[in-house]
């Protein structure tokens, strides 16, 4: 069932587009843009689920090879960055008619860093958060996710602390994870996800003061930054 009403949502999306805007002088780009959207999305996803179960196919405890920063980045621009900031601002842009390539490239290039924020921010709140303010408990670390903590521990830590990390990271019970978080206060690892979080808002704020004048509106790019700035949920 669950499969059909996905075929009936994707379905529906490119009738609604067909119905409201075959006229519009973009309509080829928003239609292709739609198609990209759903293939790089699934491919996200897919290289997400793949790489938490190859994390558990080890016998001596958690696979650490699958977690590294490359596959991290690819999973994130992917499965987030894409369908959450790039494809609606590129959207927005062909509906004003705006087709220049390099435009579109400088979208996708600061959108995709905002998209890694967001999740960068997503993971940490998942294991630091307060369920009563972000309405949920945090389970990637039971669930063995690829997560921006758990990559960055692997970086920072040494050969006992891995071999922590190793069994009992991805184990679906309280006081594994409980180990996992402490060896995470160990690290320190708020104090490295609040300098990437300052590095990273940096960054974003120079690619965008580097645009001319007679290009891009920063306020496509401050509005969704805004959202973000230090978010707490």
């Amino acid at each position: 069932m669950a499969c059909n009403d996905a075929t009936l949502v994707e379905s529906s999306i490119f009738y609604l587009m067909d119905r409201h805007l075959r006229e519009h002088p973009c309509y080829p780009q928003l239609v292709q843009l739609m198609h990209e959207g759903f293939r790089i999305t699934g491919h996200g996803q897919c290289l997400d689920i793949l790489t938490e179960k190859k994390a558990k196919l080890s016998e001596i405890g958690c696979n650490l090879s699958v977690y590294e920063m490359d596959r991290y980045r690819t999973i994130v621009k992917y499965k987030t960055s894409f369908y959450t900031f790039v494809m609606p601002t590129r959207m927005a842009m062909y509906l004003a008619n705006r087709i220049d390539e390099r435009e579109h490239q400088q979208v996708e290039s600061i959108m995709t860093k905002i998209g890694e924020l967001f999740q960068v921010q997503d993971d940490y709140i998942d294991c630091y958060g307060d369920p009563q303010v972000i309405g949920k408990i945090g389970t990637d670390i039971r669930d063995g996710k690829c997560s921006w903590l758990v990559v960055n521990a692997l970086l920072n830590c040494n050969e006992l602390q891995r071999s922590i990390i190793q069994m009992n990271y991805g184990q679906d019970n309280e006081k594994q994870e409980s180990i996992i978080k402490n060896l995470y206060r160990e690290l320190d690892m708020t104090e490295s996800f609040q300098q990437y979080e300052t590095r990273m808002i940096e960054s974003i704020i120079d690619e965008i003061n580097q645009l001319e004048l007679n290009q891009l509106p920063v306020e496509i790019f401050y509005e969704p930054l805004s959202h973000v700035y230090h978010r707490k949920k």
